[in-house]
């Protein structure tokens, strides 16, 4: 299962308006059991920081893996980011943040704990008064946004996202964080 990995998804996707821009993001996964670890918010930092060299325009939201349970049929549902299929609204944890590198571990320790996950979760899980109930939490979600022109050096550094074929609309790379 890939949500008990420390570990980046990242996606470049070329914009169609304007082919001189690609919008990068980053999903970092934190597995439950590294959340108490308070390293892994630098590790996340430092790796936004480096990759996308501390650029003004970085937007990041707080999503989570978790585990829905059917009060009648106790059938069991993994989800990522919404609590009702029929419903597009995810379960955010926090809103779109505009990133900043001297704030976001205090941000990270006040908004990402276990407690206060399963708070949100529950509580947006309650106003939608559906029969599934949340059963548990796998990992939180740091979803990271950015718009960057093509010579950027992430892509000297992550080359296994910049797009070599006119054709290519999008390139996806994943890669593994060190808790520490």
């Amino acid at each position: 299962m890939s949500w008990n990995l420390f570990k980046v998804s990242a996606l470049s996707i070329r914009q169609s308006k304007n082919k001189s821009e690609r919008l990068v993001l980053y999903n970092v996964n934190v597995p439950v059991n590294l959340i108490p670890n308070e390293n892994v918010f630098s590790v996340i930092r430092d790796t936004i920081v480096c990759d996308f060299d501390n650029d003004s325009s970085i937007y990041f939201q707080l999503s989570a893996v978790y585990t829905l349970v059917h009060r009648d049929t106790g059938d069991l549902r993994t989800r990522t980011g919404s609590f009702n299929s029929r419903n597009c609204q995810p379960s955010q944890l926090s809103t779109h943040q505009r990133f900043e590198a001297d704030t976001f571990i205090d941000f990270a320790r006040a908004n990402s704990s276990v407690e206060v996950a399963l708070q949100k979760l529950t509580a947006n899980y309650a106003a939608d008064g559906q029969t599934w109930s949340l059963q548990d939490l796998k990992s939180i979600i740091f979803s990271f946004q950015c718009r960057l022109h093509p010579t950027h050096r992430l892509f000297t550094i992550r080359p296994q996202l910049r797009h070599v074929e006119a054709s290519e609309t999008h390139k996806h790379a994943e890669f593994n964080l060190e808790a520490g």
